[in-house]
Parts: C-alpha cells; structure tokens; sequence
C-alpha cells in the first residue's frame, strides 16, 4: 500500500515539476518568468519551452487518470497492495514520457503513453476482478 500511495504523491507532483521548469525555458527566451501573465507566456514558448508546457498539460490529465483508476480500486474492495506493479509501471511510463516529451523524442513517447495506458488498464482489470 505505501508504494501506491507513493506512486500517487510522485504523479501528484510531476506537473509541479514540470511547471517550475518552464521557468528556465521562460528566462532563456523571454529574460525573465512573467509572474503577471504565466499563462500567456507559456503560450508563447516555443522548442523546448513549448514541449515541457505541453508534457506539463499531459502530466495533469494523467493525474485525473490515475486518481480515478484508484478511486475504482477503492470503491471495487481492491486491496492497494494488489496494484503495487502497475502502479509503479505508471510512474515510470509518466516520468519516461514527460522527458522524452521535453526531448523531442516522438516515438519513445509514444511507447511511454501506451504503456501508463497499459498500467492503467492492468489495475482496472484487478479492480472490475475484485467485483
């Protein structure tokens, strides 16, 4: 149960992360972050900058993924310990896709996003198995 709830906090905090590192792609090409406006600003990012935004925007979506394969688990009696391995799949397949996102590998994103779909699939296989 500790690695899933760890799991949890880890894909808790990846869009925070991602989105403390747009700072460094916001100095390089605008010469500072704009507090005022962040959002506009990270519309107007470009290469890398624009990528980790995007990955950032992903990494929320996952999230709300996440939360509800764990919220079925629940509901479905599951113990957290059943989903331990693919809970940690997930982590590993979001943390690959965010910096192959970032990287401008395309394909290997790919592989990473279809693999925390997997992950996800796995543990809602178990939660609808525990039914």
């Amino acid at each position: 149960m500790l690695l899933v709830l760890i799991s949890l906090t880890v894909i808790m905090f990846l869009p925070l992360m991602l989105a403390i590192g747009s700072i460094r792609f916001r100095v390089i090409q605008f010469g500072k972050p704009d507090i005022e406006n962040p959002r506009a600003q990270s519309a107007d990012l470009s290469g890398a900058g624009q990528r980790i935004v995007s990955a950032q925007h992903n990494a929320w979506e996952a999230l709300a993924l996440y939360v509800t394969a764990l919220t079925l688990c629940a509901l479905s009696g599951l113990s957290l310990d059943a989903i331990v391995y693919p809970s940690l799949l997930f982590v590993c397949a979001r943390f690959s896709h965010a910096i192959f996102y970032i990287a401008g590998i395309g394909s290997m994103r790919f592989v990473s996003f279809i693999t925390s779909l997997g992950a996800l699939g796995w543990i809602l296989i178990l939660a609808f198995n525990a039914i």
